[in-house]
């Protein structure tokens, strides 16, 4: 097979191609390399922000080279490398590049590999990036546990730390507990909220299914966003929470600080690990959300107890979501009722609404599979599919969900509507995201905006159950 040239572009200064060939796909980092002038430019400058009082580095650096440059391609080459001196030495690249979701390194001698959100369908690209001995693999691991004021000790070989960016470290040390050496995996997150409408086109998610998860949402549900490791959960968990009218008050709930609103009234909780005495965990953050009077309570991901406060917001009539380790709405709920009382597992039965399932495509692509609702009958409860991706036989057609979905016949019958009505809501806001995708208003200030102003002028023609 001959290599394939995918895409070329520029990141702070390098150059990034993508190439498909018979082992796969690579990532390939083309560095400028800076001549000997511009190396002695660079440590005059280092030494000129290590004296100063500038707070922000970035910036310093940013008005010492356009002082000290003969050229812009010079200060190109000098930021350059003064970034991958100060940042993240040899992956700097992948770790200042938006498209780029994890890094991961199994050892020194041996390539990084990353896995590219626009590329996701050849999992992991193998990059021309190589740490070549143990001790630079350490020297990155013990700069990056600096910036955040964590060290690093063979005592406890291992570390998890959340960097500056927000994104997550995880890493062993030396060769305690992994061989050949230290390995590290950088999960990143996304530096800007996460869309519904570039979920829509990146084929995530589909109009409708978008539409009647947001038309649920001003509801109130109780919802447990399903999926595999790096399948999207906490992707599309985002992009409906942005949904939301920005009235409404959220509280989220994160070990790791993953979610990201552009509301403001968001309560932003982060886990605090430990020893026993000052740990706060998600279960201590959970029943403190309560006493802030959310709206909506969102755990970004359950694992233990603190799903127990998750279900009494849901029982008080607060909006509860969550994400959950699991392939079937059967097996997540036979788990998640092992970590509840008697008592406070039959109130989960009676308050969970739906069940989204994220799954990759056949081709690795990430998309919302299939959607499930309960149905509860004589005291048990059951799941029944309500929407799958078209790519698996899913049907576009608002008629048609209705007709299968037992959430929207209850709503109907709850709020005194006609379903004639919630079929015509479920199709114009179906609409209003197509043509937000179709105007490339892709981000999410630009949804927002996009979506106040379609819908004011909709408002005679169709009625919208809240706003946006």
């Amino acid at each position: 097979m001959q290599e394939n040239l995918l895409e070329e572009y520029n990141v702070a200064g390098a150059t990034v191609r993508i190439i498909e060939g018979e082992d796969g796909g690579r990532y390939e980092v083309i560095e400028p390399e800076p001549t000997q002038d511009e190396r002695r430019t660079e440590e005059e400058i280092m030494k000129e922000i290590y004296l100063s009082s500038e707070e922000d580095v970035e910036e310093a650096m940013m008005k010492a080279v356009a002082k000290r440059a003969n050229s812009p391609e010079s200060a190109e080459r000098i930021l350059y490398d003064l970034k991958r001196r100060t940042l993240y030495g040899r992956i700097t690249v992948p770790m200042l590049d938006p498209d780029v979701e994890e890094i991961e390194c199994s050892g020194p001698s041996r390539p990084v590999t990353v896995i590219h959100r626009r590329y996701s369908q050849m999992r992991r690209l193998t990059t021309n990036l190589v740490f070549p001995d143990d001790i630079e693999v350490l020297k990155l691991i013990e700069r990056a546990a600096g910036r955040v004021d964590r060290s690093v000790s063979i005592a406890k070989p291992y570390i998890e730390i959340s960097l500056p960016e927000g994104h997550r470290l995880s890493a062993t040390i030396s060769s305690e507990i992994s061989i050949p050496g230290t390995t590290f995996d950088v999960r990143k997150f996304p530096q800007e909220p996460v869309s519904a409408s570039r979920l829509i086109k990146e084929g995530t998610i589909t109009p409708l299914q978008a539409a009647y998860l947001w038309y649920l949402m001003e509801f109130r549900p109780f919802i447990i966003v399903l999926g595999a490791t790096g399948s999207g959960k906490t992707t599309l968990l985002n992009g409906l929470l942005n949904l939301l009218d920005p009235r409404m008050k959220i509280v989220t709930i994160e070990e790791t600080p993953e979610l990201n609103l552009r509301t403001k009234n968001w309560v932003r909780l982060i886990a605090r690990m430990g020893s026993t005495e000052y740990k706060v965990d998600l279960s201590d953050l959970a029943r403190l959300s309560l006493r802030y009077r959310p709206d909506y309570m969102v755990i970004g991901e359950v694992r233990g107890r603190e799903i127990e406060a998750l279900v009494h917001a849901s029982a008080s009539g607060h909006g509860s979501l969550t994400t959950f380790h699991g392939a079937r709405p059967t097996d997540a709920v036979t788990r998640i009722l092992d970590l509840l009382d008697r008592e406070v597992a039959t109130l989960f039965l009676q308050n969970i609404w739906v069940m989204p399932v994220m799954a990759p495509s056949s081709s690795g692509e990430r998309r919302l599979s299939k959607v499930y609702e309960a149905v509860r009958r004589k005291g048990k409860v059951r799941f029944v599919e309500v929407l799958r991706h078209p790519l698996i036989g899913g049907i576009e057609d608002p008629s048609v969900l209705v007709e299968k979905s037992p959430r929207l016949r209850s709503l109907v019958k709850d709020f005194d509507l006609r379903e004639a009505e919630v079929t015509e809501e479920l199709k114009t806001r179906s609409s209003i995201l197509s043509s937000m995708v179709s105007q490339n208003l892709l981000d999410q200030d630009s949804l927002s905006t996009g979506l106040l102003r379609e819908l004011g002028r909709r408002k005679g023609e169709a009625k919208v159950h809240g706003t946006i």
